[in-house]
């Protein structure tokens, strides 16, 4: 019997402040996971960000249904192929669905930050290869040094980024894994066919919206008129300032750097709280 699989696309129109996505496609529950789940377990074993309720991104809990991730000024659409959902995992920070391919399975979540897919594979009979198609407003995807893409509107302005993949296996190892760039799709590589991996295989593209950091800063900017050169040298833009962020260990550290560099500016707990990676 073939299995059925269906096109599940986060399709973006911006209404008001408010990236309003619909699920396509889909079907109804089949299967029951056990909890914690492989993928809760991997995302906390990496020290990665923990599943959140985003008070802009409120992910769909059926086909039909629709979500809402808050990337104010533009319209991106972000697709997996999926098959059916998964039986208990509706909720409003996560979603999994059986994958396309053999022993797999999709999770989709909400972050603080914006929206995660991660990747469950089962067996040495899983592919390798595992594709997020982005659209709307995206007109390029570009590999940074790090590992990391940019996700980059026809002008230039970065309208996201998906952190360096990271992949591990049930025992905790890291599994070589990498990000190619094939048109507007992103394609995470996972070389899981290596002897002693230990499945399941948790490999996981992390998506950050940054519309809504760029928008903080220039609210911050107006703000503080006077210190306009300070705050292009410290801050930057959002792509800058959120690897500027991304050095500090906690949200608290970096509000205190950043305030002690730029003394005297006000809303700094605000513009760091809204560009936290």
């Amino acid at each position: 019997m073939e299995t059925q699989s269906h096109s599940y696309s986060w399709v973006a129109a911006v209404l008001a402040s408010a990236l309003v996505v619909t699920l396509l496609g889909g079907g109804d529950a089949s299967a029951e996971t056990e909890s914690p789940s492989p993928a809760a377990e991997a995302v906390e074993s990496v020290g990665a960000e923990p599943a959140a309720v985003n008070d802009l991104a409120v992910l769909p809990s059926s086909s039909d249904a629709t979500a809402i991730v808050g990337v104010p000024g533009a319209v991106l659409e972000i697709s997996v192929e999926a098959g059916q959902r998964v039986e208990g995992t509706a909720g409003s920070v996560s979603q999994t669905f059986e994958g396309t391919g053999p022993d797999t399975l999709v999770t989709v979540e909400s972050t603080e930050a914006g929206l995660r897919v991660l990747n469950q594979i089962d067996s040495v009979e899983s592919p390798m290869e595992f594709e997020v198609n982005v659209g709307g407003d995206v007109a390029s995807l570009e590999v940074q040094l790090d590992g990391s893409v940019a996700v980059l509107a026809a002008d230039g302005r970065v309208l996201g980024v998906s952190e360096a993949p990271w992949a591990v296996d049930a025992d905790g190892i890291d599994v070589p894994t990498r990000y190619e760039v094939r048109g507007t799709t992103l394609v995470q590589v996972v070389e899981h066919r290596a002897d002693g991996v230990a499945y399941p295989v948790v490999a996981d593209p992390d998506f950050i919206y940054l519309a809504r950091c760029g928008a903080a800063i220039g609210i911050f900017v107006a703000s503080n008129g006077n210190l306009v050169g300070k705050i292009a040298k410290v801050i930057g833009n959002a792509a800058k300032f959120y690897k500027v962020l991304k050095q500090y260990k906690s949200k608290a550290n970096a509000v205190r750097a950043i305030a002690y560099e730029l003394s005297g500016a006000k809303g700094v707990d605000e513009v760091v709280s809204t560009c936290w990676p």
